[in-house]
């Protein structure tokens, strides 16, 4: 499994991604021409991909943390190819499993790119209804997806 790993980083390497650290089943990947970073966790044959949309530490400063479901639930009704949720650190992140037939370069690095979009169209949403108590409408909701 490992090899196929090492493949996979050497693909993404080669579109430009930068593999900030890697460990045995784990990496560190950073999209080209831009901060954000993905963590990889092989977990059985599985990859596992998350980035962090807001730091635990961060939520705590929030008024109406207490919303998070809320506002979350209704993101994951659009079917939007990942979700939303907590790392172990509790900190808030945007994930999505992919299944061996597909850990192959050009793929993993469109689902990255996917990840990447939703999150940043996501994350002042739920930064408004974190500060204010007041959800975004459907409308909002959906035009923040260009839906």
């Amino acid at each position: 499994m490992d090899d196929k790993f090492d493949l996979l980083l050497e693909d993404l390497q080669k579109d430009n991604f930068e593999i900030m650290n890697k460990e045995r089943q784990q990496a560190v990947i950073k999209l080209p021409d831009s901060d954000n970073v993905f963590i990889f966790l092989l977990s059985g044959d599985w990859l596992q991909v998350a980035a962090v949309l807001i730091e635990n530490i961060e939520l705590d400063k929030y008024l109406y943390r207490n919303l998070i479901g809320e506002i979350v639930l209704r993101i994951h009704s659009r079917y939007l190819g990942c979700r939303i949720g907590y790392d172990e650190d509790a900190n808030l992140t945007i994930q999505n499993d992919i299944y061996p037939e597909n850990q192959e370069g050009r793929h993993v690095a469109q689902v990255l790119w996917q990840m990447n979009y939703i999150g940043s169209a996501i994350l002042p949403l739920i930064q408004e209804t974190l500060l204010n108590g007041k959800f975004p409408n459907e409308e909002e909701l959906d035009q923040s997806f260009l839906i």
